[in-house]
């Protein structure tokens, strides 16, 4: 489940981390540990009836490790106002 605040201006936030089920984001194989830099609001994507947001972050490992930049859609009701 995403456990994100969006408090600060424009979408930036302050390295929360987001568990995502594969379900729950887009695209990719398998949970995504995803440490957040931004949440864009002001451009939802819609699919199958629900809003889904474009979230840019840094994929990190279950132990914290960075591995790589990520841009992916998260589904709007994983994330927290």
């Amino acid at each position: 489940m995403g456990t994100i605040d969006n408090a600060q201006a424009g979408g930036r936030v302050d390295g929360r981390v987001l568990n995502l089920s594969e379900a729950d984001y887009q695209y990719g194989v398998g949970r995504l540990r995803l440490r957040v830099d931004r949440i864009d609001r002001d451009h939802p994507v819609v699919c199958d009836g629900e809003n889904w947001y474009p979230v840019q972050g840094v994929q990190i490992t279950s132990g914290g490790i960075d591995m790589r930049p990520r841009r992916v859609l998260v589904r709007g009701r994983k994330l927290h106002p």
